[in-house]
């Protein structure tokens, strides 16, 4: 049976989308990419957008792309079919429990799975350097974070 993740941000074009490419490219190199699927959504999100030019093109330096990726405005259903949700920031993770009270154990932030504190900063209107350190931070809280996602999924023990 495969297992869902839901990757949440703001607008959904940036930062969630982002770590969407490259939490799908950890689960591949782990070998697990028949088993974990990976979306995103935004909690203000409009339909239907490309991700940022500047996302796409940081993404496509890391060999991934993100070009065919669409914004998706969030909703109750999304969160009730994921196994786990992931939130780019804390006020994202409240904003879901309120709007979900009966899945709020399975939203996390990005900075708790990786045990770190703080939010990952949205890039939108920033520079492409800008947009670099966003991916490097994903990337790295991604790789701290990845073993406990796995827990959360019931693919591997707390041990």
């Amino acid at each position: 049976m495969t297992k869902h993740i839901l990757i949440v941000c703001l607008g959904n074009t940036c930062r969630s989308p982002m770590a969407t490419a490259l939490l799908n490219e950890i689960i591949r190199r782990h070998g697990q990419a028949g088993s974990i699927e990976v979306s995103s959504a935004g909690i203000w999100a409009q339909e239907g957008h490309p991700a940022t030019p500047l996302a796409q093109r940081v993404m496509q330096e890391r060999g991934l792309d993100i070009s065919a990726h669409r914004s998706h405005l969030l909703k109750p259903q999304d969160v009730a079919a994921a196994d786990v949700v992931v939130a780019m920031e804390k006020g994202i993770a409240e904003a879901i429990a309120i709007e979900s009270p009966d899945q709020a154990g399975k939203v996390h932030t990005l900075a708790d799975l990786a045990d770190e504190a703080g939010d990952v900063q949205d890039p939108i209107g920033g520079s492409l350097d800008d947009y670099r350190r966003t991916a490097d931070l994903l990337q790295a809280m991604l790789n701290r974070a990845y073993g406990r996602i796995l827990v959360l999924l019931g693919l591997a023990s707390s041990a």
